[in-house]
C-alpha cells in the first residue's frame, strides 16, 4: 500500500517538468494568436476606417450631385435614363418618375438638325467625351438653350457601363447674344442711314448746278439705305404744280430716266405741296428738301421696314 503511493508520488513528481513545459508552450501559443488577434483587429479597423471614408466621398459625391447648380443626367450604353438630379427637375420640369427609364430624346426641340445628334451619338458610343450646345423643350412646352458635356464610364476592364451628362442653362446668355446681335443690326443700319443723309445734304447742296446726276444718286442711296427693290423721284412739270415720274431705279437695272405720261398720284403731290412725308403698307413718299423747299418727291416701295 505504502508503495504504491510512494509509486504513484514518484509519477507525479516525474510530470512536473512536462506539465511546465506545456504550461510554457501554452502560454507562449496564447501570447502569439493574441498577438495575432490584435494586429487582425488592427486591420480590422483600418478597413473599417478605409470603408467609412469611401462612404463618406461617396455621399459628399452624392449630396454635390444632389445640390449642384447644374443637371447632371446618367443613362446607361442604350441612352436609357437611370438618374437625374434634382436641378434637372428645376429646370425641365420633368419629375425623376416622368424620365427615368425614358431617353433623353423627350427634350428634343425640333430646333436643330438630326446631323447633330448623330455625331454625338458617334462621339460617344466610340468612347470619347462630346461637347455642344442643345436647343431644348421643357415639359410646359418652353425652349431653352443648355451647354452640354458627354463622358463615358468605364469599369475595371474598361467597358462602357454609363454615360454622364452635364448640362448648364445658357438661355439668358443666348438672349443676351441675340439682343447684341440686333443691336448692332440696328447699329449698322442707324450708320448707314446717317451716311446716306449726309450724301444727301451734299448732294442737294449741288442740285442747282447738276440736277440729273444728282437725282440719279439720290435713287442709288435711297435704294440702299432703305434695302429698297424699287425707287422713283417725281418731279414738278411746271404746269398747275403737278409731278410726273422723272427716275426710276428697279431691282436688276442702273437708274435710267424716263420721262412718264402720267402725272403723279394725289399722295405724291400732297408730300411734295406739305413737305411731309407720307408711309403707306409697303411704301413711302418724302419730300426733297433745298433750304426749306419741297424740290422733288421720293418714292420707295418694296423696303425693309
Amino acid at each position: 500500500m505504502i508503495t504504491q503511493e510512494i509509486a504513484r508520488a514518484m509519477e507525479r513528481v516525474q510530470l512536473v517538468p512536462e506539465n511546465r513545459e506545456y504550461q510554457h508552450n501554452l502560454e507562449h501559443k496564447v501570447e502569439e494568436r493574441t498577438q495575432q488577434l490584435s494586429y487582425a483587429n488592427e486591420q480590422l479597423h483600418a478597413q473599417i476606417q478605409e470603408i467609412e471614408q469611401r462612404d463618406e466621398e461617396i455621399r459628399k459625391l452624392d449630396r454635390a450631385i444632389e445640390q449642384s447648380p447644374i443637371s447632371v443626367v446618367i443613362t446607361d450604353p442604350q441612352g436609357t435614363i437611370e438618374y437625374v438630379n434634382p436641378k434637372f427637375c428645376q429646370l425641365t420640369g420633368y419629375s425623376k418618375e416622368d424620365v427615368i427609364g425614358q431617353n433623353p430624346r423627350v427634350l428634343k426641340s425640333g430646333n436643330q438638325s438630326d446631323e447633330l445628334y448623330a455625331d454625338m451619338w458617334r462621339t460617344i458610343s466610340a468612347g470619347d467625351p462630346w461637347h455642344g450646345e442643345f436647343s431644348n423643350k421643357k415639359k410646359d412646352g418652353t425652349f431653352y438653350w443648355e451647354i452640354v458635356a458627354i463622358s463615358p464610364l468605364r469599369d475595371a476592364e474598361g467597358t462602357v457601363t454609363h454615360f454622364v451628362s452635364v448640362k448648364e442653362d445658357i438661355t439668358a446668355r443666348k438672349q443676351a447674344e441675340e439682343d447684341l446681335s440686333k443691336a448692332n443690326a440696328q447699329l449698322q443700319r442707324q450708320l448707314r442711314e446717317m451716311e446716306g443723309r449726309e450724301r444727301l445734304v451734299q448732294i442737294q447742296m449741288s442740285l442747282p448746278e447738276n440736277e440729273r446726276t444728282a437725282y440719279e444718286e439720290m435713287l442709288h442711296i435711297v435704294a440702299d439705305v432703305m434695302s429698297s427693290k424699287q425707287a422713283g423721284i417725281y418731279l414738278p412739270t411746271g404746269k398747275n404744280g403737278s409731278l410726273r415720274r422723272y427716275a426710276t431705279l428697279g431691282v436688276t437695272a442702273p437708274a435710267q430716266i424716263e420721262i412718264a405720261d402720267e402725272f403723279a398720284d394725289k399722295d405724291a403731290n400732297e408730300v411734295f405741296t406739305s413737305g411731309k412725308p407720307q408711309a403707306g403698307e409697303n411704301k413711302l413718299l418724302a419730300p426733297i428738301l433745298y433750304r426749306s423747299e419741297a424740290l422733288a418727291v421720293i418714292s420707295v416701295s418694296d423696303y425693309a421696314g
